[in-house]
């Protein structure tokens, strides 16, 4: 019987099956979602919000006072870098104690990886609430199975967020529906580099560029309301400051060699780039696949494809890589084919690092060399494929003008 009719006939056995397999996925990430003995690194955000609340900038040394005051010793790089339109989210945090807002900011994290499941079930299955229900279930399973899921989680990092816009926006460029896109690039914003690739992406349409006016327009009334309630003085200087000094002060976190891609091969091969040139690089690459490609879900993908190998991510960051589930269901059903090799590596790149040996266990982040390794080969299919595509319909179109 195929594999299909038999959960077209067996529907109570499939529901079982999808139970089953969400109390396991379960088992193995909600002790990690509740402990909040650590959030390392959502300090930061809880910090800056009750500075603000107390009248204080935390772009300036205020921060670090305050952070050995409340934690201790801290990473040299723990000092907020996060642009100044963050202040409503770590202001709303920081009414609470640490540990309670450590715990709302894990079940948001849950929450978004439901809401990225459910975007991936929708655009891969028309009309069919219940079947989009099952396989909801089922890619949220997997999305708490993949290694970066718990990392993030566990040091309170903002990774799922950002896979929650990436699906948002990648559903909305889809789909051209505006309030999807303007949603989802005003939470990848919220890392700006993050946000490049796909800002470039909507300079291609006058419909998509409304979408980044949209969320200028949305992320200017945050900042009027910095202005008027918070500081005369909107900070850009010292948050580019911070930023500037974040990657040049020799922070291990920092360092090529703990960041994911180009920059982290480079160091493998003894040279160095600064990481403002990788991120140029990404928006060089976005916009040239976007003159070649129509194609909606290549030009997302030529996006995520930037994002992974040119951006500076972590591999606690590799979540986000699986926003690609969502054109689940496009006709470029090769090029999907072609990158599960790679997925493979991004799914648990720390344990292929331990496994294999020599591929920077002693890091901080083990397997950002071999996730590299992978995001390098991504860059290369897809680039491949595209400039196949591109040859092809080149060729389709010559005879045509000749006659």
């Amino acid at each position: 019987m195929p594999i299909k009719s038999f959960f077209d006939e067996k529907p109570f056995v499939t529901a079982g099956l999808v139970i089953f397999w969400l109390a396991c996925t379960q088992a193995y990430l909600l002790p990690k979602a509740f402990d909040v003995t650590d959030g390392l690194d959502f300090r930061l955000i809880w910090l800056a919000g009750r500075l603000w609340g107390e009248g204080l900038d935390p772009y300036s040394q205020s921060f670090a006072l305050a952070y050995a005051s409340e934690f201790g010793p801290g990473p040299v790089s723990h000092f907020w870098v996060y642009p100044p339109y963050w202040y409503p989210i770590s202001m709303l945090l920081a009414l609470f104690p640490f540990k309670t807002a450590l715990a709302i900011w894990n079940l948001v994290n849950l929450a978004g990886l439901a809401i990225g499941a459910t975007v991936v079930a929708v655009n891969a299955i028309n009309r069919n609430p219940w079947r989009q229900l099952e396989f909801a279930c089922a890619v949220f399973g997997l999305l708490c199975l993949v290694q970066a899921t718990p990392i993030s989680i566990a040091i309170g990092q903002t990774s799922i967020i950002f896979f929650v816009g990436l699906c948002l926006f990648w559903w909305g460029y889809r789909k051209s529906h505006l309030v999807l896109l303007t949603v989802g690039i005003t939470l990848l914003v919220l890392k700006p580099h993050f946000a490049l690739p796909f800002i470039a992406i909507c300079f291609f349409s006058p419909r998509y560029f409304l979408c980044l006016v949209m969320s200028g327009g949305f992320i200017c009334l945050i900042i009027v309301g910095y202005i008027v309630f918070l500081s005369n003085d909107l900070l850009f200087g010292t948050f580019f400051d911070n930023l500037s000094q974040y990657y040049s002060l020799g922070a291990a976190a920092s360092l090529p060699f703990n960041i994911l891609g180009f920059t982290n091969i480079l160091d493998a091969l003894g040279l160095e780039i600064p990481i403002f040139v990788s991120f140029t690089i990404g928006v060089i690459f976005v916009v040239s696949i976007a003159y070649l490609e129509s194609d909606l879900d290549l030009r997302c993908m030529a996006g995520l494809v930037s994002l992974l190998f040119f951006q500076g991510l972590h591999t606690y960051d590799l979540i986000i890589a699986f926003a690609l589930l969502v054109s689940i269901s496009s006709r470029n059903r090769l090029i999907l084919w072609s990158s599960v090799p790679v997925y493979f590596v991004f799914f648990r790149p720390g344990n292929l690092a331990h496994v294999t040996g020599g591929f920077g266990t002693d890091q901080i982040f083990p397997g950002t060399f071999i996730a590299s390794l992978a995001s390098a080969l991504f860059f290369l299919i897809f680039t491949y494929a595209v400039l196949v595509r591109y040859h092809t319909k080149q060729k389709r179109i010559i005879p045509v003008l000749d006659n």
